[in-house]
C-alpha cells in the first residue's frame, strides 16, 4: 500500500509524542531569533513556532517539494519560503536557530555539515 504523505502523515510518519518535549525545549530558550526550518514540508513546524511558542523573530522555510512549499505558503506564517535542496541552499545571512524535524534520519555527514554551516557559531 502506497501512503499519501499529506493525508497519512500524522498516522504513519509523524512522531506525535515528540512535540511536548520539543515545545518545552524551544520555549526554554527564550527568543529563537531568525529561524531556518529545514524540510519545512507542509508547515507543521511553523504552526508550533509562530502560533504556539511565539518566540520567533523571523522564519524561513526550505523544502525540495514545490507542492509542499505552496501549501506551507498558504499558512501565511513563514517570512520566506524556498524550494531548494539544503545542500544548494544559500541565504544572505546566518540563522540563530535551525529546526530540522523528522528530516535528518539517513542523511550523510556531508549534508549534516552543510546544514550546520547555516547557523551562527556560538549560538546555544
Amino acid at each position: 500500500m502506497k501512503l499519501d504523505y499529506d493525508k497519512d502523515y500524522t498516522k504513519t510518519f509523524h512522531s506525535p509524542g515528540i512535540e511536548p518535549w520539543i515545545s518545552g525545549f524551544l520555549k526554554s530558550k527564550g527568543s529563537l531569533g531568525k529561524v531556518l526550518d529545514v524540510g519545512c514540508g507542509l508547515g507543521f513546524s511553523a504552526l508550533l513556532l509562530k502560533l504556539y511558542l511565539g518566540n520567533v523573530e523571523y522564519l524561513v522555510g526550505v523544502d525540495t517539494s514545490p507542492e509542499k512549499i505552496n501549501k506551507a505558503r498558504g499558512l501565511n506564517l513563514y517570512d520566506e519560503l524556498y524550494v531548494a535542496d539544503i545542500q544548494d541552499f544559500n541565504h544572505e545571512s546566518k540563522f540563530d536557530t535551525l529546526i530540522a524535524l523528522e528530516v535528518l534520519h539517513g542523511l550523510p555527514v556531508s549534508v549534516l555539515a552543510r546544514i550546520e554551516s547555516l547557523v551562527k557559531k556560538g549560538v546555544s
